[in-house]
């Protein structure tokens, strides 16, 4: 065998097992990135409950901002588990939370403007009514069940 098929066949393989190496790289990539969003996702979830059930208001509206910057944060990074509908639900009932918050502060103002930050996502979460009031019934159904569990 003359020495240019053998380089055409060596460009040809080295080509094929370039695309299979990133190809594969880059799932793993994607799992082991969506597998510490969960980790991260859970261990805020797990301490915004912590919060709800024993902090003062102060502590549960520090903790749902946390969540909220997290989600955010995690908003502009490409996972196959989390779409923009779930993070616009997601930043929706925490927005609703800290309104709740601030009505029960007495703080009506800042109320309202949390109130409004939720509904700025109504448009994102693709339901098919979505206002301030149905984000607070919403919001109340959400944490009866949380309460329950």
């Amino acid at each position: 065998m003359k020495i240019l098929p053998k380089i055409i066949i060596g460009i040809v393989l080295a080509g094929i097992g370039a695309t299979f190496g990133y190809g594969l790289g880059f799932r793993k990539g994607l799992v082991f990135s969506s597998y510490i969003q969960f980790i991260e996702q859970e261990h805020y979830q797990a301490f915004a409950k912590a919060q709800s059930t024993m902090g003062t208001n102060e502590a549960k509206a520090e903790a749902i901002k946390q969540f909220i910057f997290i989600t955010e944060r995690r908003q502009s990074s490409f996972s196959p588990a989390f779409t923009k509908k779930t993070f616009a639900v997601d930043l929706l009932l925490s927005y609703a939370r800290l309104a709740q918050l601030a009505e029960n502060s007495s703080s009506p103002e800042e109320a309202k403007k949390y109130l409004q930050q939720a509904e700025s996502y109504c448009p994102e979460t693709g339901w098919q009514e979505c206002s301030i009031e149905v984000i607070k019934q919403y919001s109340e159904k959400v944490n009866a069940i949380g309460k329950t569990q």
